[in-house]
C-alpha cells in the first residue's frame, strides 16, 4: 500500500523540472486535456448560440406569417361586405 501512495505523491506533488517526477509525456498531456475541455465547453456554447439564433428567426418568420395571414383575413372580410352590399 505504502508505495502507491508514494507513487501518488510523485505524480501529483511533482514539479515540471523534478527528476523524480511524471515522465515529460505525462506532464505534456495537461495542456492537451485542458485544450480539449476548454474546445468542447466552446463548441457545446457555439450549438447553444446556433440553436438560440434558428429559434428567434422561426418565431420571427411565424410573427410575418400570422401578419400576412391578419391582413388577408382583413382583405376577404371587407371584400366580402362590399359583396354583401352589392346583392
Amino acid at each position: 500500500m505504502l508505495p502507491n501512495i508514494q507513487l501518488l505523491q510523485l505524480l501529483v506533488f511533482a514539479q515540471p523540472g523534478d527528476a523524480a517526477g511524471a515522465s515529460p509525456a505525462a506532464q505534456s498531456q495537461w495542456p492537451i486535456i485542458i485544450t480539449a475541455v476548454v474546445a468542447a465547453l466552446m463548441g457545446m456554447g457555439v450549438v447553444k448560440l446556433i440553436g438560440y439564433l434558428r429559434k428567434q428567426d422561426a418565431e420571427k418568420e411565424a410573427r410575418q406569417i400570422i401578419e400576412k395571414a391578419e391582413i388577408q383575413a382583413s382583405a376577404r372580410h371587407k371584400e366580402a361586405e362590399v359583396e354583401a352590399k352589392a346583392r
